[in-house]
């Protein structure tokens, strides 16, 4: 069980960073080559500035906001194409340290999450309660795991999940990627 779970956790966490990164990239691309300014370019000039705070009351607090539909930075076209050059400098320097956060990035836990997508503009909830259990339980028993022995007993004893609810964790976690990923390709194409 203990290795099911690292694996697992490893999956979640390379998606998380792949398939974001990609959304990343594409609005990088479409502002360099057509000067497209989407949500997601728009993001990036602001929200990889901005690190996930030590208190969760503080991150729930900032997750009931971020990302949602209606929040967000704004900016006319007509002043992204006056300032083009400007707009293009500081979506650069954004993205290079968006990439850096994905390359430093160490899990799938609810704070990495916020991150990874809400620094695009992708709103949390939109992934559901279950989602988000099970990625908490993944975590938990992920670190319980490495840090300690893998076949410690103890570990075993002191986070074991019921086997019916484990068996429910693939297609939870499946269903809660799916949304992910449909999500981070819409983003893409938001303009707000």
């Amino acid at each position: 069980m203990a290795a099911f779970v690292v694996l697992v956790h490893a999956e979640c966490e390379f998606f998380l960073e792949q398939r974001a990164l990609q959304v990343a990239d594409a609005a990088k691309q479409a502002f360099d080559s057509s000067g497209s300014f989407g949500r997601v370019a728009k993001h990036l000039c602001v929200f990889p500035f901005i690190d996930a705070p030590k208190q969760n009351a503080d991150l729930g607090k900032m997750l009931r906001i971020f990302g949602t539909d209606h929040f967000g930075v704004m900016a006319s076209s007509n002043t992204i194409a006056q300032n083009s050059t400007d707009y293009g400098k500081l979506l650069n320097i954004g993205y290079q340290r968006y990439k850096q956060t994905v390359q430093n990035n160490h899990g799938a836990a609810l704070k990495y999450q916020f991150k990874i997508l809400t620094a695009l503009g992708f709103n949390l909830d939109s992934l559901g309660a279950t989602f988000t259990s099970r990625i908490s339980e993944l975590v938990v028993y992920r670190g319980a795991v490495a840090h300690s022995s893998i076949l410690s007993p103890v570990v075993a004893a002191n986070h074991a999940t019921s086997p019916s609810t484990l068996a429910t964790w693939p297609a939870d976690l499946n269903y809660g990627f799916a949304k992910m990923d449909r999500g981070l390709s819409s983003l893409a194409i938001k303009i707000k």
